[in-house]
């Protein structure tokens, strides 16, 4: 078996739902391993795909460990680990490889047999036919093609994920900006709320203070009780004696202030001086 056999096997089961030689395998991603290895001629590896490296027959496959620089050749079963498959693990025939990434051809990771790129995440090993030889009739430049095409679809992967996640960021900003506007928006209504309940409260004490004025011109056009007329008298004055104290020492302070303010800005002796003048204008 060869490359020649390999992409014979990958055209005949590409997109082919429900690939696999049981019952209970087909549709599933090792399905497709054991299709693969019924062309190669070899015995049923049974198991999970977690499993297919332990249930390995030696005398058949060679079993590689995963290493930070090994990678497998076209032609080996990938087997992926428990975290993949819902803990099952998950498996693939390799087309290309190397120390970064894999060109998988695998079942259900969803749907039927198609060809993805992969990394080496959770990667427990493959096996290697030892019936299988990279030998075949296919032309060098068309491996060397393949091998392009890998690499660039890579790059565009690594590139694709770069730019989403710029947009992420800008995303968030704009969130983040969102939110501060909605916040300024509730404020202002909050600070509108309240001037608008001032507002209320003003008018209705001008409209009690208005009440008030019309009950003591009343009384005044009809003065049967001057004690009571006296009394609602006092009892308008009261309020507006509240609001003037304020306003008057705040004026006694501007005055003191003033004061103050001619006092340091004519000389020592002026005073002094101003009254000997005045008692000379005296003796006049």
């Amino acid at each position: 078996m060869n490359l020649t056999d390999l992409l014979k096997f990958i055209f005949t089961y590409f997109n082919v739902a429900n690939t696999g030689d049981t019952t209970d395998n087909k549709g599933q991603c090792v399905g497709l391993i054991e299709v693969w290895i019924d062309a190669l001629g070899l015995t049923h590896d049974w198991g999970n795909a977690k499993d297919l490296l332990t249930n390995a027959d030696t005398s058949k496959f060679d079993v590689i460990q995963n290493t930070p620089d090994g990678f497998p050749q076209s032609g080996d079963i990938l087997v992926y680990g428990s975290q993949w498959g819902g803990g099952y693990g998950h498996t693939g025939v390799v087309v290309w490889a190397d120390a970064n990434k894999i060109l998988l051809y695998e079942q259900n990771n969803p749907g039927a047999p198609t060809i993805k790129l992969e990394g080496y995440d959770d990667c427990v090993g493959w096996l290697h036919p030892k019936n299988f030889t990279l030998t075949s009739g296919i032309a060098p430049s068309v491996l060397d093609t393949a091998n392009q095409r890998a690499d660039n679809n890579y790059n565009q992967l690594q590139t694709t994920l770069h730019e989403n996640s710029d947009l992420n960021a800008k995303i968030t900003d704009l969130q983040t900006q969102l939110q501060n506007l909605r916040d300024a928006f509730d404020a202002q209504t909050k600070a509108d709320a309240d001037t608008g309940a001032q507002l209320l409260d003003a008018q209705h004490n001008a409209t009690n203070l208005q009440n008030e004025v019309r009950s003591i011109a009343g009384a005044l056009s009809t003065p049967t009780d001057l004690p009571s007329i006296l009394k609602a008298i006092d009892t308008l004055k009261t309020p507006l004696d509240e609001q003037v104290k304020p306003l008057q020492q705040q004026a006694l302070s501007l005055q003191q202030a003033l004061d103050e303010l001619i006092y340091k800005r004519v000389p020592k002796d002026f005073w002094s001086k101003l009254w000997t003048k005045i008692k000379s204008w005296r003796m006049l």
